[in-house]
This record gives structure tokens, sequence and C-alpha cells, in this order.
């Protein structure tokens, strides 16, 4: 049988078509990285709550396995790691940081690029992920934390009082209202300890809902940030 160049692109052609790719996965595509070659411990990092302004640290131990190490990495905004002696090491532990600067939960990940040893034939180097939860609280407390004014008759004001206790080195800066809902009593900025009054406006029938913005800043400096943090108090009435 005569081997002509149509009968040979024919036979590429059927080999081609048996060769099954799955799917989700391109034919030019590298195959996925093995993220196995590394373990933490623990698996994922924890802070639970830290006052905004202060860190939060936690040790992770990290074990790299077959000849991988430890090339670098990335932080996460106020998520962070560090300990440069881990570098180039196989087994050794790393220290997570979490230092909020706003109030509330935040999460994020950390980044740990992994590579294999120097032989032929080896994956590229993969960036590894490390989860980490954590939240900020605000360094004020307030008595009571939820204001609730009650039925107050429309065309008419009903007042409350509100104590702050500000942690030490912060101060009560400035604030503002929501609506019908706002505070006052100059008093009490620049004070870590004092009560100001709240006041609900009843301007239409029904329930009505918003919060109560302080502002609380560092006394002094210079420190790290934040200078100033925004913390909000809830706060609902009821027309009649």
């Amino acid at each position: 049988m005569r081997i002509t160049a149509a009968r040979i692109l024919s036979a590429l052609a059927l080999t081609a078509a048996a060769v099954t790719i799955p799917a989700g996965v391109s034919a030019d595509a590298a195959p996925p990285p093995d993220e196995t070659h590394v373990t933490f411990s623990p698996g994922q990092v924890n802070f639970s709550k830290v006052k905004v302004g202060e860190t939060k640290s936690r040790k992770v131990t990290l074990h790299a396995k077959d000849g991988w190490y430890l090339l670098g990495g990335s932080d996460d905004g106020v998520f962070s790691w560090g300990d440069s002696t881990c570098v180039g090491q196989p087994k050794c532990t790393v220290v997570a940081t979490f230092a909020p600067i706003q109030v509330g939960p935040k999460a994020g990940t950390l980044g740990f690029t992994m590579c294999p040893p120097a032989e032929p034939n080896m994956p590229p180097c993969v960036d590894v992920p490390l989860e980490t939860t954590g939240t900020g609280v605000a360094p004020v407390k307030f008595a009571p934390a939820k204001v609730n004014f009650g039925n107050v008759e429309v065309g008419t004001s009903k007042d409350k009082k509100v104590g702050l206790k500000i942690d030490d080195g912060w101060y009560l800066n400035s604030g503002g209202g929501d609506g019908p809902f706002y505070w006052s009593d100059s008093t009490c900025v620049g004070q870590p300890r004092c009560y100001v009054k709240a006041t609900f406006d009843s301007v239409i029938v029904g329930p009505t809902s918003g919060q109560l913005l302080f502002v609380i800043c560092r006394s002094g400096g210079p420190n790290p940030p934040p200078n100033c943090v925004d913390v909000y108090v809830p706060v609902t009435g009821n027309g009649t």
C-alpha cells in the first residue's frame, strides 16, 4: 500500500480524536500543583478577639515533605507572618500576626511559596495558602451596649444616658447620629470615662432603628495605626 501525505494526516487526526481530555482541563495546561508537599499546624489560624491597635501572634509549624522547602511568601492586610530563619528549611515554626485596625470580623490568607529540591524534571514552585481569621474589638465599652428608647409620641423627644469606658491611651474625639437619633454632651469629648446624652426625635409612627457613631482616638504619639477608630452603638425606638 502506498503511503501518502493524506493518509498520514488522516492517521494523526484519528489518534488525536482518541485522546480523552478531562472536563475543565486545557490540553496546554500544566498539571495542578501538589499542595500535599507541605502541612501546617494548625491548619487554620484563628486569632479570636484582639483590640484595635494591638497585635496578637500565634506560632505555626510548617513541615515540608520530599525535599521541598520554604522560599518566601506574602501577607494579607492586617494578617502577616515572619521568621527569616525558616526560609530554606524543610521544617520550622513561623509567627503569624493579626493587627486589626477596624472593629469587627476579618478574614485573610497568608501565602507560603514552597519549592522542590534542585533536581531534573521537578515541578515549579507553588504558592500554598493558610487561612486566617480574627475579630477587631473596640477600645471602648458602652453601657448599655444597645439603646432602646421604647415608645415615644410623634413630635416629642426622649433622652437616655449612655456611659463610656474608654481604654487607657484612647479618648472620645467626636461622633454623630443617624436620622432621628443623635448624641450630645461636649463635656465628654477628650475624657476617658463619662456619659453622653442620646436622643430620639420621634417624627413618624412605627419602629425606627439606627446607629450612634463615636470616634475614639489615641492619646499622644507616635502610635501604630490606627490613630482613630469608628465605633457604632445600635439604637431603636418606636413612634406612637
